[in-house]
C-alpha cells in the first residue's frame, strides 16, 4: 500500500473505506454502521485503528484516477467535515474514498444492494427511501446482498471537481 491508495477493510457485514496517507495513517469517513451517525466526520487515524484487526486491501480502479498526491489533498481538504448527514445508501465512507480517488461519488456496495433487491428496475429512489424510513432495512439489504453476490457495472468517466457532499 502506498500514499494515495483507496483502501478498504472487511467488517462483519460491509467493507469500510479510506485513503492511505502513506505515513501509517488513513483518512476516512467515520460513519461506520456501529458508530453514532450524527457525529460522523472525515478524520485521520492510524492504519491500525482503521483496520481494527482486519486485513487492509487496496481498491483497484479502472479508468481515470487522480495522482496519489492529489488524492490525499482531496481527502485532507475535508478533514473535520461531516459532509452533511451520514447516510449508508447515499453518503458513506466508500462514496468519500471513491470521490477522493476518481472524482466520482460511488459505492459499489450500495450498487450491489440495489441490484440484488430491485434487480436494477426500480433503482436507488425506492431503496434510498426505504433505507431512510427504517435504518434496519439498510442492514438487511447489506446482509442479503452479501449472500447474493451481485456485482456492479464498471463506470468509466472523467474525474470532476464536485465536492463529495451528497444532498438529498
Amino acid at each position: 500500500m502506498a500514499r494515495g491508495d483507496h483502501i478498504k477493510v472487511a467488517r462483519q457485514l460491509y467493507d469500510h473505506h479510506g485513503i492511505d496517507v502513506g505515513n501509517g495513517e488513513v483518512i476516512h469517513y467515520s460513519g461506520e454502521m456501529n458508530a453514532e451517525k450524527k457525529n460522523a466526520v472525515i478524520c485521520r487515524v492510524s492504519k491500525a485503528a482503521f483496520a481494527a484487526g482486519g486485513k487492509v486491501e487496496i481498491v483497484i480502479h479502472e479508468g481515470n484516477c487522480f495522482l496519489p498526491e492529489e488524492t490525499v489533498q482531496r481527502a485532507e481538504k475535508y478533514l473535520g467535515d461531516g459532509l452533511g448527514l451520514y447516510d449508508f445508501l447515499g453518503n458513506n465512507c466508500e462514496h468519500f474514498a471513491y470521490w477522493c480517488k476518481t472524482g466520482r461519488r460511488e459505492s459499489k456496495q450500495v450498487k450491489r444492494v440495489e441490484n440484488a433487491v430491485v434487480g436494477g428496475i426500480v433503482g436507488r429512489g425506492l431503496v434510498g427511501l426505504l433505507g431512510r424510513v427504517h435504518p434496519l432495512f439498510s442492514l438487511g439489504l447489506t446482509v442479503f446482498s452479501a449472500y447474493v453476490g451481485f456485482s456492479s457495472d464498471k463506470e468509466k468517466t472523467k474525474p470532476d471537481d464536485d465536492p463529495p457532499k451528497i444532498e438529498g
